[in-house]
């Protein structure tokens, strides 16, 4: 059964997700402030935290690894965000 979140619950879930899906890929996984940050220092932090299978890769694509474990989780966990009914 699909668990429908409004467009801030589903973006809230998904940064409290992506935090703990980065233990993943990295040494020390991202604190829950992470989507305060500039792009460079997440950047940084992920060229400094990662795994060693991805010591060469570069950090945008480790993002993108654990951006698509997070949806692969909420999908699993059945979460959706509402679609706004179109107005008329």
């Amino acid at each position: 059964m699909a668990i429908k979140l409004t467009h801030a619950e589903y973006a809230a879930k998904h940064t409290e997700i992506f935090a703990r899906m980065s233990a993943n890929f990295l040494a020390t996984p991202l604190p829950s402030d992470w989507d305060t940050w500039e792009e460079e220092k997440l950047d940084n932090f992920i060229s400094d935290n990662h795994w060693e299978p991805f010591e060469y890769w570069d950090a945008h694509d480790v993002y993108e690894l654990i951006d698509q474990l997070t949806v692969d989780v909420m999908d699993l966990m059945g979460f959706e965000m509402s679609r706004v009914p179109e107005e008329k």
